[in-house]
């Protein structure tokens, strides 16, 4: 009977130590898995990201390009700080119509 009884105690004491190695594997498998998870999220984002810089920078390589282009230049020069050729007369009209006081006092 001693011998039964220490076998017993062996087969518990193994399982115990299998169910706690079991546990503990699941619970490093569950954080890793949850960590994986989270690095795919951000490798997600950083790849948008990069999409979008590879983007913006072929957009300014061709504004750059376009900057080379002294005819451009002349033309965003004239465009954005009014400037003008010798004899030339610049006619500025405002963008938006603008409403007279007397329309505003009738709103």
């Amino acid at each position: 009977m001693p011998k039964t009884r220490m076998r017993r105690r062996r087969i518990r004491i193994l399982l115990a130590l299998l169910v706690a190695f079991g546990v503990w594997a699941a619970k490093k498998w569950w954080e890793q898995e949850r960590l994986l998870r989270a690095q795919e999220a951000t490798l997600a984002q950083l790849k948008q990201e990069a999409v979008d810089l590879s983007r913006t920078r072929e957009a300014l390589a061709a504004q750059v390009k376009r900057l080379e282009n002294e005819e451009y230049v002349v033309e965003l020069a004239r465009r954005y700080f009014f400037l003008s050729k010798p004899g030339e007369t610049l006619y500025l009209t405002p963008r938006t119509p603008q409403s007279s006081p007397s329309d505003q006092a009738l709103r």
